[in-house]
């Protein structure tokens, strides 16, 4: 991600990423029946995480993606919100968040409202970052499994496993094969 003012210059690209973020979210409340609601690293209960947030808590929500069909105390809705909780972003299906409407109150994930499209890295291991979109390109770096990471845009590269997809994050390009997004394919802007 390059840098959005002279203070995230400073700061470490995920922080950048949230506090930007921030500042332009929309907000809701979770309703989920008094139970704490679980959260998911993709727009589906297929991809849930180990991270819960409490019935009655006020959310900030950085951008909204289609996935799975739930049913809450709104109706049925195939909408979720990329939220920030404690720093870590996560989906809350909007079928149990409280925004006054049931249509959409934050830019679309990946939409070029400026918004960027995200995902979690899932490897075991962690994930390589190349400078290039290709495996026999230098390392920059590694993320650790678990992580959300900015997807910038997406390219064609090296064949990891059948996917030839690449995104382009902060530091270089991880192949898609290894990172979450809730969907099969592209999700962002070509490099």
């Amino acid at each position: 991600m390059q840098a959005r003012n002279g203070l995230c210059a400073a700061l470490a690209g995920a922080l950048c990423l949230i506090l930007s973020s921030v500042a332009n979210a929309a907000t809701g409340t979770i309703d989920h029946d008094g139970q704490p609601l679980t959260l998911a690293d993709a727009p589906t209960t297929l991809a849930n995480s180990n991270v819960t947030i409490a019935d009655g808590n006020q959310v900030s929500i950085v951008c909204q993606s289609e996935g799975q069909t739930l049913s809450g105390d709104f109706g049925a809705s195939s909408l979720w919100d990329l939220i920030n909780v404690g720093g870590v972003l996560r989906y809350a299906p909007d079928a149990f968040v409280n925004t006054g409407t049931n249509g959409f109150v934050a830019p679309i994930c990946g939409s070029a409202s400026g918004t960027s499209a995200f995902g979690v890295v899932r490897a075991s291991a962690g994930l390589r970052v190349h400078t290039q979109p290709s495996t026999s390109s230098p390392v920059v770096t590694t993320v650790p499994n678990d992580t959300v990471v900015e997807i910038g845009c997406q390219t064609n590269g090296s064949n990891v496993n059948g996917d030839t997809l690449w995104d382009s994050i902060p530091n270089g390009f991880v192949t898609d094969f290894f990172v979450l997004t809730g969907a099969d394919g592209r999700i962002a802007g070509s490099c």
